[in-house]
């Protein structure tokens, strides 16, 4: 029986040459760094960036359509090494058909922050992505080319833990608070560890990152580099207003009653209508005041080490 590389070798030798001559943009995430706004933006001009020879491969297109093994805490090594095979095979298909019946594509944007991990297993694993050089590794002879460019964000540790922790509690994970703090505190893996792995998966492909922090102003900047300069129309609706520190509580009540597995979007909505952030109930924290100026001391250094290592990678404010 082959092994995972095995098989995942034979099939990109086969189909090496469905994508060499793509322009391919590698929309990672983070998660929780306006990464559905992103993808919501470009779905919603997906008929012109089309005309424009840009095809878009987005969570909608992956999650439901080619279904996606992902590796899992639950699984074995060599089972989430299989996991990571299939998941090349079936992104390498997936790009092929999209794009056969098109001549005029010169461009895919593949963005799948779940390539990378997940926020239930940020708090599970107890760590900032810990296995994404396992997950990179079985898809870097798929994306480690130069006609690659990969986007990537990251967001001050203090609120985008606590991001992961209403994410996954929005999905029906219920967690106890005090235990994932304790268990992230101190940080055993910073952007920085991310990054380099990150790099050293495709060390060929071409790094662009910003800091969710400063993506008002990098956002035209950012999609006009994804949509190739395609003029793109503007989203109606807004993101979704944080959770606050009585919407969690009153959600994780909820979330033990049968009723909230059958609509969790309609019960997390009823959560921020009934209990809105305000100056005297504010937004979730995970944290202490001390350990969040902790935590923002080390993200603001931790980012100033990645500009000074990747400075052709940053994506500034204009």
């Amino acid at each position: 029986m082959q092994s995972p590389v095995q098989v995942f070798f034979r099939i990109e030798i086969l189909m090496a040459k469905d994508t060499d001559k793509l322009d391919i943009c590698l929309h990672l995430g983070a998660h929780k760094t306006a990464t559905t706004y992103l993808q919501k933006r470009l779905d919603k001009n997906r008929d012109g960036l089309s005309e424009a020879g840009v095809q878009l491969f987005l969570p909608k297109d992956i999650r439901g359509k080619i279904g996606l093994k992902l590796p899992s805490p639950r699984q074995s090594d060599a089972r989430n090494l299989q996991r990571c095979a299939d998941t090349g095979q079936r992104l390498r298909r997936m790009i092929r058909n999209g794009v056969e019946d098109k001549p005029r594509a010169k461009r895919v944007i593949v963005s799948e922050e779940n390539l990378i991990g997940s926020c239930k297993n940020n708090l599970i694993l107890k760590g900032l992505y810990p296995d994404i050089a396992m997950r990179l590794s079985l898809l870097s002879e798929l994306f480690n080319h130069s006609s690659v460019s990969v986007y990537f964000a990251v967001r001050a540790y203090s609120k985008f833990f606590s991001s992961n922790y209403t994410s996954a509690l929005r999905n029906g994970t219920l967690l106890e608070k005090d235990e994932v703090a304790a268990s992230l505190w101190p940080l055993s893996r910073s952007w920085v560890d991310v990054v380099t792995e990150l790099k050293a998966a495709l060390p060929r492909a071409k790094l662009m990152i910003w800091r969710y922090e400063d993506f008002g102003q990098t956002e035209p900047n950012i999609l006009a580099s994804l949509a190739a300069g395609t003029d793109l129309v503007s989203l109606d609706n807004r993101p979704l207003p944080t959770l606050s520190m009585d919407a969690v509580s009153w959600l994780e009540r909820k979330i033990q009653h049968g009723s909230f597995q059958l609509a969790p979007g309609k019960v997390s909505r009823r959560a921020m209508a009934r209990h809105p952030a305000t100056a005297t109930n504010p937004a979730f924290t995970l944290w202490s005041s001390e350990m969040t100026s902790e935590l923002d001391e080390r993200y603001e250094a931790d980012w100033k080490e990645i500009t000074s290592k990747w400075p052709s990678a940053i994506q500034l404010p204009n």
